[in-house]
């Protein structure tokens, strides 16, 4: 377990679900190693650099796992000899109110988050990226490690590479089939028992398990992926929903609008640093508020120039226009009309995918405790029928159940789809303004 410097009691939750669930097994390899470094990607590759098995399972502090979630991921990995499996985004809410169901109904839809196939539930088959990642340890041997420069995006980056062929040049140990990178290039990984380690982990905390499989690869063959070439044979990466994961989403406004400016912040930067990393389906966002705001300030500038100074319209003066003049009082209706058609559709569109989003399945997360009395369990089918908690090794026991029907969640759905879309854009046009700044840093 890698832990970022955190201030809370991560570190004594994780520790004593450890405890509970490895030692109570016998199982003592285990530890807890801090990440000066606080970001992910470090995390993340020092956890890799640790692990000693066959597989590398990234986990998050934001998920929940299905208890068969190690036993479907093998079981892809090797029957589509993938280079990385993974399954479905899963969203759910933990407050139950209205405007963390509406945040729930915004990551299901394509015109919230995008038409990303993990994010759409019911899709299988060879893709682009998964949802956290099930690799094999050999896979880190030929394509390299997470780049630690990308404290976000960096999985996005890693599969991309992946898909392509792409190769960082790095330098590995072998010892007792444990791949180390001698770099400080920082997923946080633990040697995790195979059987059913679905634990939810403390805030603060990234983790991973390096699982050890029945058939160990042969320590010449991954020298051999090490040594290569910085360009190497395209891998695949394969998505199913039989991998469940659920997604903890961000419960006010706030904080989704927080979460989003950042990510579309760190599309600039990532594809400053990685071009071959994202599609254009990043930059949508960017490219619509810009227009929007262009739009506006045409307009503004034409109703300036045709009032005047003074800011009202009076006779037309005597003397002849100024150069331009004319050119942009023509352009003022125009812009005004492109505005009016661009938001028309948006608008439009907005509310054809809020119906659609009035038949989505919300997810809400109780404790035991909390659960509410009633209702259908709608967790793991592959543990028990509608009705049954799910107990988690470690001791933790918690239910996934449909949320009820919320017509104040789908009123607010318009928000939370216009909180997404202007957050990440405002966020990617921060990026370019900051862009040269950010990347002078990084030289350094």
């Amino acid at each position: 377990m890698i832990d970022g410097n955190s201030v809370d009691n991560t570190k004594e939750v994780a520790g004593n679900c450890l405890k509970n669930n490895l030692l109570a097994k016998n199982l003592k390899h285990w530890e807890i190693i801090d990440n000066p470094h606080k970001t992910a990607p470090y995390g993340m590759n020092i956890g890799i650099n640790k692990a000693k098995g066959d597989y590398i399972l990234i986990l998050s502090g934001h998920s929940l796992i299905a208890p068969d979630y190690l036993t479907q991921c093998i079981k892809t990995i090797k029957d589509k000899d993938a280079d990385n499996v993974g399954g479905p985004a899963i969203p759910i809410d933990l407050k139950n109110d209205s405007i963390a169901r509406a945040i729930s109904m915004a990551h299901l839809s394509p015109f919230g988050l995008g038409g990303g196939a993990f994010r759409l539930g019911d899709f299988e088959g060879y893709v682009d990226t998964v949802y956290l990642g099930f690799y094999k340890k050999e896979t880190f041997a030929r394509y390299g490690l997470y780049d630690a420069r990308l404290t976000r995006n960096q999985d996005i980056e890693l599969n991309s590479r992946i898909r392509r062929g792409i190769k960082f040049i790095s330098n590995f140990k072998f010892q007792n089939s444990e791949i180390e990178r001698e770099s400080n290039l920082g997923v946080s990984a633990a040697l995790c028992e195979e059987k059913e380690p679905g634990f939810p982990i403390g805030s603060g905390m990234t983790g991973g398990c390096g699982i050890k499989s029945e058939k160990t690869e042969k320590e010449s063959n991954l020298r051999k992926s090490a040594q290569s070439a910085d360009r190497e044979a395209p891998g695949k990466i394969y998505l199913t929903p039989k991998i469940k994961s659920y997604y903890y989403c961000r419960n006010t406004l706030s904080g989704l609008w927080s979460q989003n400016f950042k990510n579309g912040q760190w599309v600039v930067y990532t594809k400053y640093i990685a071009p071959y990393a994202l599609s254009l389906r990043h930059f949508i966002p960017l490219i619509f508020v810009s227009t929007i705001l262009l739009l506006i300030m045409a307009s503004l500038i034409s109703l300036k120039s045709s009032t005047g100074s003074t800011g009202f319209s009076g006779p037309t003066p005597p003397y002849p226009p100024r150069s331009g003049e004319g050119l942009v009082n023509g352009f003022g209706p125009i812009a005004l009309l492109l505005l009016a058609l661009v938001l028309g559709a948006y608008f439009g569109a907005m509310l054809y995918f809020v119906g659609r989003a009035g038949r989505s399945v919300q997810r809400t997360a109780y404790s035991k405790q909390g659960a509410a009395k009633g209702g259908v369990v709608k967790t793991f089918e592959t543990v028990g029928g509608p009705g049954e908690t799910n107990k988690q090794p470690g001791g933790s026991e918690f239910v996934i159940r449909n949320s009820s029907f919320s017509f104040g969640s789908l009123l607010l759905l318009p928000i939370v789809f216009m909180t997404l879309h202007f957050s990440y854009g405002l966020g990617s046009l921060w990026g370019l303004i900051s862009l040269p700044c950010w990347a002078a840093r990084k030289k350094r």
